[in-house]
């Protein structure tokens, strides 16, 4: 992967963690968030893409003419004088899996996860490289049926595109939403400030579903290109005190402010520039995992990654259906217990780490057999 480990990837941490039969190692360029993910088997390598070199001019020449026949392999040395015996190699994001391919190493296998697979500039940049990746890789995964359908799409072979959902973090210290007298309810938004995640439409949602609950509070965490016009958004829609920013925090305080709230939002939508969700965002995992009430949008694999009790879908754009699900939702918290048991159910069922590493070790498995004992 390209870095270990932003916040905003943290479900990547439960991937490289999984209890598959391998020891697993991993390979970036940077690290971040030590503290946060600790892993003692980690191998930084250089970005080549150094000024003056032929990478960087290489990328000069794309930026100012069009994309040559494929992006430059600024890992190719570094790859190629990995220390060691490797069974497979697991790339993350589909840029990362075309270098892997193309620095000869194999078998590969790729996860495609979002703007990778959907993003306009991604895919004007990376097009000729994603077919060499799709004939040489050994497998390419996505986290929902509505991804693999996009990645076939693109061109990878139907035999050799897999769903290997992601992990929810299940702890035990979970309950249901409830409210307690006099408390006003409060929804959650959470994710990187960009057009894909809908926020701008999530306001305007809690804004008409506020007129109907009176002291709703509504709490936006992350960072990201789209927070100062989406604090413009909540001003024109005359809400001030009732609307909070919070900056990305940590998992666990993540978690903190999820248990304080009684309804997740998730607004995503398939923004201007093409970009999409990768299957669906993790915060829905998290949501359920932890017995909260979710109100969403039927984008990507969102349908295919929540319990239909515990979640309450608008159409894609239907500003007027997302309002009416909050208020549904505000409104009746009678429902809360029994959303959230649902919830949890469901990602117990589908999304546990030991059913979601099974998959992922047969996978390995089906690509290197010989590896296992």
């Amino acid at each position: 992967m390209r870095a270990f480990l932003p916040y905003s990837e943290a479900w990547l941490y439960d991937v490289v963690t999984a209890p598959v039969p391998y020891e697993p190692r991993v390979v970036a360029v940077t690290r971040e968030n030590e503290e946060q993910f600790p892993f003692e088997r980690l191998l930084l390598i250089p970005d080549e893409a150094r000024r003056g070199s032929l990478a960087w001019f290489h990328g000069g020449l794309n930026r100012r003419f069009g994309r040559p026949a494929s992006p430059a392999n600024t890992w190719k040395r570094p790859l190629r004088r990995l220390p060691g015996t490797q069974a497979l190699f697991h790339a993350h994001f589909g840029p990362v899996g075309y270098r892997v391919v193309d620095a000869g190493l194999a078998p590969a296998i790729t996860s495609f996860y979002g703007y990778d697979a959907s993003e306009q500039r991604t895919l004007a940049r990376w097009g000729t490289a994603y077919r060499r990746l799709f004939r040489k890789g050994a497998a390419f995964v996505a986290e929902g049926p509505a991804m693999r359908e996009r990645l076939i799409a693109l061109g990878a072979p139907p035999s050799r595109t897999h769903v290997v959902p992601l992990i929810a973090h299940l702890s035990e210290d979970w309950e249901p939403a409830s409210l307690a007298d006099g408390e006003p309810p409060r929804v959650l938004m959470a994710g990187r400030l960009v057009e894909k995640k809908g926020f701008a439409e999530g306001i305007a949602a809690f804004a008409e579903a506020r007129l109907a609950c009176g002291d709703a509070q509504l709490l936006i965490m992350g960072s990201g290109p789209e927070e100062e016009q989406l604090r413009r958004v909540a001003r024109s829609h005359g809400l001030r005190d009732e609307v909070e920013f919070v900056p990305p925090r940590p998992r666990e305080r993540f978690r903190d402010f999820m248990r304080s709230c009684h309804v997740l939002l998730q607004p995503s939508r398939t923004a201007s520039d093409g970009d999409a969700e990768g299957g669906a965002p993790t915060t829905l995992l998290e949501a359920q995992a932890l017995g909260r009430v979710i109100v969403a949008t039927d984008h990507a694999d969102i349908p295919n990654v929540v319990d239909r009790e515990a979640a309450l879908l608008a159409p894609e754009g239907d500003a007027d259906a997302l309002a009416d699900r909050l208020t549904k939702a505000l409104t009746a918290s009678s429902e809360w217990p029994s959303r959230g048991a649902a919830g949890r159910s469901f990602v117990e069922a589908h999304h546990s780490r030991s059913r979601v590493a099974t998959l992922l070790g047969a996978l390995y498995e089906q690509v290197a057999p010989s590896t296992i004992d």
